[in-house]
């Protein structure tokens, strides 16, 4: 049966329960979104989802179709847009069937803009679901940095693909032992941890718990009776508990919910083996939720549990003011309950639990080009994308630890001394806070300051600490500091500068049994000697009329070429990558004593916009450089900025560039001229 045929008896049969199906998806997703999504639009991509997939069903005997759809309603439940709920009825259509993308989009023809978005998505998830994750190191590791590039394009693929994987898992007792173990693991391994950065707390918990099941059943079934054998001893008391909290935040004029909670199993198990502790010594096993009506409101709910408990020292973690993974929001709190009871109280608004429940793919909003208006949430992501293709395919067994400690590891909030915060993954160095800022602040650091006092470069940062990096142009990373970053981003410009710096002296081969004799210098007459006019010295002559040439405007720091100039009577001074500098300089040309500052201009493009110049020169401001002149013009919706700028030296230019590029929304290109 072709696809034309097939899909016309499936239009035909109108089966009410696919129609019921289609209605249930659709009322998700108004309620999550509050707008209503196209149920013609849905049944017709349900209905040839289902013509391609005719002839095949799954390990369970049911249609294959039933997944697809089993896929769309979680990616509704999660508030994601018609376009992820459409692109999760059709993901497998171009990997498993004799579907083409072209034929995806067809569907969707009378509306270009969602065609093409599907269209991406679809492709994206394709890609992921060619990765055989589980493959041996070279392979795996490979593969692993497409998903992570791919992902880090536009993170609803990441979304869809979390959605089809958890109704795999949901339905892995269908697959023999063998198959559901690799892919158990594989789930552990990789998409847990990812599911919890993007902020989907409760599909990675139940990812967890089913794959724990999964991996080792009988170390699961234990430590399930366990906890329910304790959970029904202390389950009146917590009763008692949630009761009398709810009467004194009604007391206090706070509209709440309270609810009792139970920790994870998988979480449990990890916490013991991390401590070496058995289930007596969990404190928070058990534990109090509320949900209030915004963040103002979390500070006062956390002053009554306080009032009317004994908190436990250090056990206060405020996540509102510094989210964690820059997207999951909550007060956490550990007090000492009725009767001893240890308990730990978790305070959010609506929003914050929303977001903890379902993630911020809830709530992210595209543009039509599919990135996002908040760049904020995804910068941990940004991280992992860090980690290169090409650093996979060199040292796979590299790699993949990297990426095991950046998604197993916690995160650390540090603060620059302007008050930016600095994600970091726990157990971060000063070197590590150093790269996060810009790869030559990371070079160029030597020493460090932590809350205001000097600490060695192996110091493990902590969450709240305010850290200050000292530079020097001396010096460098040296193949010692490989043992103690734990940041891929870190190791990885590292590894970078120790392989330019051996590659630079390593020893030229030789061509020939004779050396060729070196270029003859050219010889400087008199009038070439008129003193320095430009802080260079001419094979260490500052003797020697110089001049900066205008075409690439070099400043201290530059590397630098030499050119005779006969008309000028001057050498006339390159910078080294400019287009007009020679080949092959036979001027030795070097900077002179280092001024005080360097002045340097910058160009840059960006979507003309209300608050851009100011967003623009708050950027350049923060990052250290001070603005000498500059210039705007918009035209035909685009702005041009020029500045010309003082900076103490050309690693500062490097960083305002940086932060330019990362942090004002809208700017297309930024250049040095």
């Amino acid at each position: 049966m072709d696809f034309a045929t097939g899909l016309r008896q499936i239009e035909l049969s109108a089966d009410p329960e696919a129609i019921a199906l289609h209605d249930g998806i659709a009322a998700i997703h108004r309620a999550r979104r509050g707008d209503p999504l196209d149920i013609s639009r849905l049944q017709r991509a349900s209905h040839a989802a289902a013509a391609w997939h005719h002839d095949q069903r799954r390990r369970s005997g049911e249609p294959y179709i039933s997944h697809p759809l089993a896929v769309a309603e979680l990616v509704s439940s999660w508030g994601m847009q018609e376009c992820a709920v459409l692109a999760a009825v059709l993901h497998d259509v171009v990997e498993d069937t004799s579907a083409t993308i072209t034929e995806v989009g067809d569907l969707l023809a009378e509306d270009p803009a969602l065609a093409t978005e599907v269209v991406a998505l679809v492709e994206g998830l394709t890609k992921i679901d060619g990765l055989k994750l589980a493959a041996a190191d070279a392979r795996q590791a490979a593969s692993l940095a497409k998903l992570l590039l791919a992902i880090a394009q536009d993170v609803r693929v990441l979304a869809v693909k979390l959605a089809d994987r958890l109704h795999n898992i949901r339905t892995l007792a269908a697959l023999p032992v063998d198959k559901a173990s690799r892919i158990a693991a594989e789930t552990m391994q990789v998409y847990a941890p990812l599911a919890k950065r993007l902020g989907l707390e409760g599909v990675a918990a139940e990812l967890q718990d089913r794959c724990f099941a999964v991996l080792q059943p009988t170390r699961h079934d234990t430590l399930d009776h366990a906890v329910q054998d304790r959970v029904g001893a202390t389950g009146v008391e917590l009763a008692g508990v949630v009761d009398r909290l709810q009467a004194e935040l009604d007391a206090a004029g706070i509209a709440a919910e309270v609810h009792s909670r139970r920790k994870s199993l998988w979480s449990l198990q990890e916490k013991m083996d991390l401590k070496g502790a058995e289930l007596t010594d969990i404190t928070d096993l058990l534990g109090v939720r509320v949900i209030v009506a915004d963040e103002a409101a979390c500070y006062v709910a956390v002053g009554v549990v306080h009032r009317l408990w004994t908190p436990l020292p250090k056990r206060f973690k405020d996540w509102v003011a510094t989210p964690r993974y820059s997207t999951y929001q909550a007060l956490h709190t550990t007090v000492i309950g009725p009767g001893g009871l240890l308990l730990e109280v978790q305070i959010r608004s609506i929003e914050m639990h929303r977001r903890a429940e379902w993630g911020v793919a809830a709530h992210w909003r595209y543009k039509e080009s599919g990135r996002t208006d908040d760049a904020a949430p995804i910068g941990w992501l940004e991280r992992l994308a860090g980690l290169s293709t090409a650093e996979a395919e060199r040292s796979p067994e590299d790699f993949l630890e990297q990426l095991r400690a950046e998604l197993a590891g916690d995160e650390v909030l540090c603060f620059t001394p302007r008050g930016e915060v600095v994600p970091l993954p726990a157990g971060a160095t000063p070197i590590d806070f150093a790269y996060a800022i810009h790869s030559q602040v990371g070079h160029g650091c030597q020493g460090s300051k932590v809350n205001g006092r000097m600490v060695p470069l192996t110091a493990k940062l902590q969450t709240g600490d305010r850290v200050e990096i000292i530079t020097g142009r001396q010096g460098g990373p040296n193949r010692q500091w490989l043992d103690v970053v734990v940041s891929a981003k870190a190791r990885q410009h590292i590894r970078a500068y120790i392989a330019r710096e051996r590659r630079a002296n390593e020893p030229e081969p030789a061509t020939s049994p004779t050396p060729a004799p070196p270029p003859a210098r050219r010889k400087l007459s008199r009038r070439h000697r008129r003193g320095d006019q430009a802080g260079v010295l001419v094979d260490g002559d500052a003797s020697v009329a110089t001049e900066l040439a205008s075409c690439c405007r070099p400043v201290y720091g530059d590397r630098l070429a030499g050119r005779l100039s006969r008309r000028r009577r001057a050498v006339v001074v390159h910078r080294a990558d400019c287009s007009d500098a020679p080949v092959l300089s036979d001027l030795p040309v070097s900077w002179a004593e280092r001024p005080g500052h360097v002045v340097v201009t910058i160009e840059l493009e960006a979507s003309d916009r209300p608050g851009l110049l100011a967003d623009t020169t708050r950027t350049i401001a923060d990052s250290g450089a001070d603005i000498l002149f500059s210039s705007t013009a918009a035209a035909g919706g685009t702005s041009r900025q020029r500045f010309e700028l003082a900076v103490d030296d050309l690693v500062v230019f490097d960083l305002v560039c940086a932060r330019l590029r990362a942090k004002v929304r809208g700017i297309t290109s930024v250049r040095r001229i």
